[in-house]
């Protein structure tokens, strides 16, 4: 659920996909693609032929979508912070992401989701399987933990002091 746009890194996450499906245990799990772009028409032509990966357009009920689904993919270059993070654990559905915006800041392995250090199809695809046994084996994913992970969201004020101090230290160190 993004903009189809090239820092998104759509590619990452199809590919990874497909890797995890060449496996029988994953083999007829589905990829869901919603939203819209200047890669939408690329994208479509070189993965649309794909059975098991469905694309939507943009959607007016976010909420719905997070709920139909067992993970949600970022597999971003650059975020500024991972709205889409936060939207989605709220949602009960655990992250897995690229170490970019708020990973590790509120995406943490083993409690709401599970963070790839590279930007490797194989590395990713490793922390899907991370994630999908956390999540249906060992059942650490629950509602309760997701939940209970939204406390750990800065407020406006904590933010901005911890902003406060960064330039601080930056000016006193220039």
């Amino acid at each position: 659920m993004c903009r189809l746009e090239k820092v998104k890194n759509i590619d990452l996450g199809i590919l990874s996909f497909l890797e995890l499906t060449k496996d029988k245990k994953y083999a007829d799990y589905k990829l869901k693609i919603v939203g819209s772009g200047s890669q939408e028409k690329r994208l479509k032509s070189k993965y649309g032929n794909y059975e098991n990966i469905t694309w939507e357009g943009w959607t007016e009920n976010p909420n719905a979508e997070y709920q139909k689904t067992k993970l949600f993919l970022i597999t971003s270059k650059y975020e500024g912070w991972g709205m889409t993070a936060i939207e989605s654990v709220a949602n009960g559905t655990p992250v897995v992401m690229t170490n970019v915006g708020c990973a590790n800041e509120f995406v943490f392995n083993n409690l709401n989701g599970e963070i790839s250090e590279t930007f490797k199809v194989k590395d990713f695809t490793n922390t899907i399987k991370t994630a999908l046994k956390n999540l249906v084996e060992e059942h650490l994913f629950t509602t309760e933990k997701l939940v209970s992970s939204l406390k750990m969201l800065q407020n406006k004020a904590e933010y901005l002091e911890k902003l406060k101090k960064v330039a601080e230290y930056a000016l006193d160190n220039s």
